[in-house]
């Protein structure tokens, strides 16, 4: 092993200790130095940057109305001021916490200002105190229709989450446009369909079916912040998605009676959306980098023709091949999109094992300063 290797080994070694150190105090004091979204900042303390998290509260998901302000008024109460961090646990490299800035439960006050609700899916470790208190402010703040509560009947987070799930219920099988040229939908189909589904059915070609995936969030309380780690035993692969991500499934078979199945995530925020899809099915009589095109070309027709429907012509996406790639056994090539709202990356990924075709897909948008949001999705993948 190089000594440039033991290096960076031993130097996040102390990352990780100096992390765990602080977790073992009860509470601690610390200046804010970013805040990230509307229950997250990033504090400094023993001028390393720690991410907290506030517990017990819910600002408006990103695509909300608020989510903006919640995340500038928490910004506008504690950022570059010292606050205390009383922490209950490390997870997912935050610290779960009650954070205060003279006296005053921070949290408390984004409930009583309206630009937040009062989670209580999950009490957090909170005392029945805390528990009364942000109740408390809810309702006051609902009475008084302050930020949130100025609309009759707003969407919680988790409800607004759940309803994003729909929109992933159906992409249309239009034609495709690469580079500029619209190639026809017959072009794009293989000769065998690898999924029959209203999902996914432009991708492989075939039918559609009334078949529709088992689509649900990786998890309740997801931030697009946050990032999680999904391994699957049934696809063999693992990779990092942020924890606002929604994933669905489906297996079955297609019209010849052969086996199909595919899992795929979705997530982000507003300044980089990830998309992960891993499908099997069989084979078809292709050249991987044909086969890569297609997966592409029809992937990207959906999201071209959602995006004209909506009127958002900025975010109509050009495609480009850059290069072929192999990765433990698979082959496939990368792509570069751009639109005029944001850039970004694919990759597919494809190999034929015994009759079946397996295909694994990466696609990163991300806006101006966000690439590396991207870098990290794609690069997570492993192939178990």
């Amino acid at each position: 092993m190089k000594a440039p290797h033991v290096t960076r080994v031993l130097l996040t070694l102390c990352a990780l200790c100096s992390v765990a150190a602080v977790a073992q105090a009860a509470t601690l004091q610390a200046k804010v130095t970013d805040v990230p979204s509307g229950n997250t900042i990033v504090v400094s303390n023993i001028n390393r940057p720690l991410k907290v998290r506030l517990k017990g509260i819910a600002p408006p998901e990103v695509g909300q109305r608020f989510a903006d302000a919640a995340r500038e008024h928490l910004k506008s109460l504690v950022f570059d001021k010292a606050v205390f961090v009383e922490y209950t646990d490390l997870s997912d490299g935050y610290l779960e916490a009650r954070v205060t800035l003279n006296g005053v439960d921070v949290a408390s006050q984004m409930i009583r200002d309206g630009v937040a609700w009062y989670d209580r899916n999950d009490n957090y470790a909170l005392i029945e105190a805390d528990q009364n208190l942000y109740s408390q402010c809810e309702e006051l703040a609902r009475s008084e229709k302050r930020g949130l509560w100025s609309e009759a009947n707003p969407i919680t987070p988790w409800a607004f989450r759940k309803a994003q799930q729909e929109k992933l219920a159906r992409i249309e099988r239009p034609a495709a446009t690469v580079t500029g040229r619209t190639a026809p939908a017959a072009s794009l189909r293989p000769q065998r369909s690898l999924s029959n589904t209203d999902l996914f059915g432009n991708i492989f070609g075939g039918n559609s079916s009334s078949a529709t995936p088992n689509v649900r969030p990786v998890d309740e309380h997801g931030t697009p912040d946050r990032w999680i780690r999904i391994d699957s035993a049934r696809e063999h692969f693992s990779i990092s998605v942020p924890s606002n991500s929604v994933e669905g499934s489906f297996a079955g078979e297609d019209e010849q009676k052969q086996p199909t199945s595919f899992h795929f995530l979705m997530g982000g925020s507003a300044e980089a959306i990830v998309t992960f899809l891993a499908a099997t099915g069989p084979q078809v009589a292709l050249a991987d980098a044909t086969f890569s095109d297609q997966m592409m070309q029809g992937l990207i027709a959906g999201m071209n023709q959602g995006a004209s429907e909506h009127g958002e012509s900025d975010r109509v996406i050009t495609l480009k091949a850059s290069r072929t790639i192999t990765l433990a056994g698979l082959s496939g090539r990368e792509y570069i999109l751009h639109s005029a709202a944001f850039g970004g990356t694919a990759r597919v990924l494809t190999r034929k094992v015994g009759d079946a075709q397996e295909v694994f897909v990466m696609m990163a948008l991300t806006r101006a300063g966000s690439e590396p949001l991207g870098s990290r999705f794609i690069n997570s993948f492993k192939l178990q």
